[in-house]
C-alpha cells in the first residue's frame, strides 16, 4: 500500500492510504474510509476507537449551541435511513458482555432530558409512523414479534414496574379461542377467602431490601441520588402472597429474584364465585324460613 504518514509534535499519525481511506493513530491496512485508532471495517465509512480506559472516557462527542428561536430545532445526532427490504436501523448501540459480571453498570441507551417546557420533556421519545402495525417503543427479551396492531408501546415478555402505574383502563386477554383445559372453578370459594386477610403496609426501600452494595450504603449519606424516598412512606392495603398462596397458588407468581407477586386481576372471577356460593346459601335460608313461616 501507498501512504503518505505525517507526524505531529504528539507523536500522533495519520495515514492516507492509497484507496484514499484515511487513518488517525494506526499504521497499516485502514478499511474504513475514516478510522480512528482502530483498523475500521469495510462495511462502515468511520470507525472511531478510544483506546484510554480512564473513568469517564468517551468515544465520540457531540454539542450544538442553543437554537435562537423556539420554533428550531437543534440535533446533536440526526440519523436517516430508508427502510425498505431487510432490516434497517436509525441507530444501533450496545452495551454487553458476553461474561456476566457482578460489577458495574451497562446501558445499551442512556438518554436525559429537562428543563423545556413543562410537560415536553421526554428522556426516550419513541413514534410510530405510517399506517403498518408496529410500535413507537419496542421492549423484547427474546426476539422480535408481530405486534399485530399499532402501540405507543409494545413489551414481550415479563414487565415490572416499581412505584404506581397509572392507566386509563385495563384489559387483560380474555378471549375462549386464546384458552384451553378450561375448567369451572372449585367450589368453597368462600371458607378460602375468609382465610386471607387484608393488610396494611409499606415498601422497604432499596438499601432495606439490600439492592445496593455496602461500597454505596457505606459512604453516601443523600440517598436522594438513588431513589425516592417519599415512595416507601406511602401507605398501602392489600394482601400477603404467602398467605393467599396456601389457598390459591394460581394467583401467586414468582420474580426471577425469588420475591412473590399477587394476579389481584385474578382474584375477581373467585370472589365472583364466593357471591354466587353465599347467595345460593342465602335463598337456601330464606327457602327454609318460608317453609318455617308456612307451618
Amino acid at each position: 500500500m501507498v501512504s503518505f504518514i505525517v507526524t505531529c509534535q504528539l507523536q500522533a499519525q495519520i495515514e492516507v492510504g492509497s484507496n484514499n481511506h484515511v487513518g488517525i493513530g494506526i499504521t497499516g491496512t485502514v478499511d474504513s474510509k475514516l478510522s480512528v485508532n482502530t483498523s475500521g471495517n469495510a462495511n462502515y465509512i468511520a470507525a472511531i476507537t478510544n483506546l484510554n480506559t480512564a473513568t469517564g472516557q468517551g468515544v465520540l462527542l457531540l454539542t450544538k449551541a442553543q437554537p435562537s428561536n423556539n420554533t428550531y430545532y437543534a440535533y446533536g445526532l440526526a440519523s436517516t435511513i430508508a427502510g425498505g427490504l431487510g432490516y434497517t436501523l436509525g441507530i444501533s448501540t450496545s452495551s454487553y458482555s458476553s461474561t456476566a459480571s457482578n460489577y458495574g453498570r451497562s446501558y445499551g441507551i442512556y438518554a436525559q432530558a429537562g428543563n423545556s417546557t413543562s410537560g415536553y420533556n421526554y428522556g426516550v421519545y419513541g413514534r410510530l409512523l405510517g399506517s403498518n402495525n408496529g410500535a413507537g417503543v419496542f421492549g423484547t427479551i427474546s426476539g422480535d414479534i408481530a405486534t399485530g396492531g399499532k402501540y405507543a408501546g409494545y413489551f414481550y415478555g415479563t414487565t415490572k414496574v416499581n412505584g404506581d402505574f397509572w392507566v386509563g383502563s385495563v384489559q387483560v386477554t380474555s378471549d375462549m379461542n386464546a384458552k384451553k383445559e378450561i375448567k369451572q372453578l372449585d367450589k368453597n370459594n368462600v371458607s378460602k377467602i375468609k382465610q386471607m386477610k387484608a393488610v396494611s403496609y409499606k415498601y422497604k426501600d432499596p438499601i432495606e431490601m439490600g439492592q445496593y452494595g455496602t461500597e454505596i450504603t457505606d459512604t453516601l449519606t443523600d440517598t436522594s441520588r438513588l431513589f425516592d424516598k417519599a415512595e416507601y412512606e406511602q401507605i398501602h392495603i392489600g394482601l400477603l402472597a404467602q398467605e393467599l398462596q396456601a389457598v390459591y397458588p394460581e394467583l401467586v407468581k414468582t420474580d426471577p429474584s425469588g420475591m412473590l407477586g399477587i394476579d389481584y386481576i385474578g382474584l375477581i372471577p373467585v370472589l365472583l364465585e364466593a357471591i354466587k356460593e353465599q347467595q345460593a346459601a342465602i335463598e337456601t335460608l330464606t327457602d327454609e324460613v318460608e317453609k318455617l313461616k308456612a307451618k
